[in-house]
């Protein structure tokens, strides 16, 4: 890790969806047989839960809308039960690689896969997952504008009614 500070190590199965990004830290040992990542750390923030936008991000593609990845029956993600008992939702790593390895390449300038350009398809390779991604972020047509209400305003006088009305239920010292 000294001779890379610019990079990251992390457990190539301890991806989670929500939780937090698996670094290992410094002190931790490689242990033989177990798969890892190495990441550029301008890729990667560890601050951040893991999610589609961070997973997007793997891929070195300096495209903003970069090309579907066609798994057909591969399904990307796995539910599994915690260690609290809740369900989580797990990155198997070969989704992890095939994203990788899709960025390098579109780098060299080839295509991963052929399809259609929706954006998220490449990580939503289901139509549940694709419901989904779709509740969570929406459209990107569909802009966000707060809905606001009309504020309705009392005179001075109906303020100090008001006020002397609660005065009233009050109890009296």
């Amino acid at each position: 890790m000294f001779d890379n500070p610019d990079k990251i190590v992390c457990h190539a199965d301890s991806f989670f969806i929500g939780h937090p990004l698996p670094a290992l830290d410094i002190n931790d040992e490689l242990r033989p047989g177990q798969t890892y990542f190495v990441f550029p750390i301008d890729r990667i923030s560890c601050n951040h839960v893991l999610s589609a936008a961070s997973l997007a991000a793997l891929t070195s593609s300096s495209s903003p809308r970069p090309a579907p990845i066609n798994f057909g029956e591969y399904d990307p993600f796995q539910y599994v039960k915690g260690a609290n008992g809740r369900i989580l939702i797990k990155v198997v790593p070969e989704f992890i690689i095939r994203l990788l390895n899709r960025g390098k390449e579109e780098e060299n300038g080839g295509s991963a896969s052929p399809g259609n350009n929706n954006g998220n398809s490449f990580l939503c390779s289901t139509p549940e997952l694709k419901k989904h991604y779709e509740q969570l972020v929406g459209s990107r047509e569909q802009t966000w504008s707060p809905k606001l209400e009309t504020i309705s305003e009392c005179k001075i006088g109906d303020e100090v009614l008001l006020v002397d009305s609660l005065r009233q239920h009050l109890p009296s010292r």
